[in-house]
């Protein structure tokens, strides 16, 4: 009778590997099943992936892209867990997910675990290119991916590709570093329900995190960061970004293209140009309690911290602090076109223009600190005079100024010459004593 493959006990030939030592070191006879379907790791020039129910090992090579993707296809759509050893792993090629279903791969510490692309080997570290709907088809963890910009000239670090017909479900991502890609760190061209959490993405060529189709995803607690581009490009729908941190990017810090986003508590600050750009027709959008400093590091004076681009609708900007820095040439900029806009609530100090551009169409702006959009006081005529000019105090030109009169004016009086800083309030006779009125002006 054969002994069925959960009770076997596998014993390695020892004359398949590099020494007798390398078996007992890393295949002890007492060592208990593992938690992994497959364990990576490495001796000398070789890697190894080492069986972790059995504890033999099934595959090895040189190559480490080889010995990896080998691990990958024997879970396929079973699923499992691969473990990778501390160590620097050259990847020659793209390791692809496309057939993998409810695959973990976690390095075993972020900080000394590395895949990093060959040099001339121009590709993808990662690739999921589905021919088919596909669900949670891997999670990924505590690793970094080194795109080694210097020696390619091509390659994302990770890429959800569409061109075979299939959408990527429900992926995750906790503690993981991509840097160096020469294009962009994460991209993907469509995918539904993603969490990325305490990731860093720095220094790509193009963007951190691009996400051109897609919806129903979240970016929490990331780092993004010395892009070339953006450290975020955000198109789908339905994303939502919080507690992030977005800095040093050459175009902005982030380019909203999609709908029905949030932005909720980042760190947007020292982006070379625009801090955050809404772009596209993106609606139903809320900018709520961020954080924007010293954006336009580039050129001073040159761009906002916050641009509304000209399509833009329903957007409510809430809570935000912007200090400009004598940097950032606005805190929020409405670009003509731009409609409905909600600006309230927000603090701004240090722009080198205005805290607030509006030439957007019902704007609404309300209860912005180091932004007055509504004032009120009294102004008095004096005897013999026709006309008193008051200093209104707002922000910008007000578009209503009411006035009242205290007492008996005596003839026709009227608001003129209404301007960014004061308005007159002129009588058609001079009174012969004087005669107070009640403004009240709003931007």
């Amino acid at each position: 009778m054969s002994v069925p493959d959960e009770l076997r006990r596998y014993v390695p030939r020892t004359d398949l590997y590099d020494s007798l030592e390398l078996v007992h070191y890393h295949m002890p006879v007492e060592q208990p099943p593992s938690t992994a379907s497959y364990i990576i790791f490495k001796k000398g020039n070789k890697t190894y992936a080492k069986n972790g129910t059995y504890g033999h090992i099934e595959y090895e090579d040189t190559d480490a892209a080889t010995v990896i993707q080998s691990a990958i296809n024997s879970l396929g759509t079973k699923g499992g867990r691969i473990l990778i050893k501390r160590g620097i792993y050259t990847i020659t090629e793209t390791l692809n997910l496309d057939n993998s279903r409810s695959l973990v791969i976690e390095g075993e510490q972020v900080d000394q675990t590395m895949l990093k692309l060959a040099d001339g080997a121009n590709c993808n570290i990662i690739e999921c290119t589905p021919t088919s709907d596909v669900y949670f088809p891997f999670d990924l963890r505590n690793i970094r991916l080194n795109g080694n910009k210097a020696n390619n000239t091509s390659g994302h670090g990770i890429f959800i590709n569409d061109k075979d017909g299939g959408k990527v479900y429900d992926i995750a991502m906790y503690r993981v570093y991509i840097d160096e890609c020469p294009e962009d760190a994460f991209r993907t061209d469509q995918f539904w329900g993603y969490h990325i959490t305490d990731c860093i993405f720095e220094r790509a060529g193009q963007d951190g995190v691009h996400i051109e189709g897609g919806t129903y995803g979240a970016l929490l607690h990331c780092r993004l960061a010395n892009n070339g581009r953006y450290g975020l490009y955000a198109g789908g729908s339905n994303i939502r970004v919080i507690g992030c941190e977005i800095q040093y990017n050459t175009e902005a810090g982030v380019l909203q293209y999609g709908i029905n986003y949030k932005y909720l508590g980042n760190e947007i600050t020292e982006n070379k140009k625009i801090g955050l750009w809404l772009s596209g027709s993106s609606p139903a959008g809320i900018i709520a309690g961020n954080v924007f400093i010293k954006n336009s590091t580039s050129s001073a004076g040159s761009y906002p911290d916050l641009r509304v681009g000209g399509s833009v609708p329903q957007v409510s900007i809430l809570g935000n602090f912007f200090s400009g820095e004598s940097y950032s040439k606005y805190g929020v900029e409405v670009i003509s076109g731009a409609s409905g806009i909600i600006i309230a609530g927000n603090y701004f100090e240090g722009h080198v223009t205005a805290p607030i551009y509006d030439a957007g169409t019902d704007t609404i702006k309300e209860d912005n600190q180091g932004y007055v959009t509504e004032n009120y006081g009294t102004a008095t005529i004096s005897a013999g005079n026709t006309s008193v000019t008051v200093s209104h105090g707002l922000a910008d030109t007000p578009s209503k100024v009411l006035v009242t009169p205290i007492g008996d004016p005596g003839a026709r009086y009227w608001v003129a010459n209404v301007g960014s800083s004061s308005f007159d309030i002129v009588v058609a006779t001079a009174p012969s004593a004087d005669i107070s009125f009640y403004w009240q002006a709003k931007v």
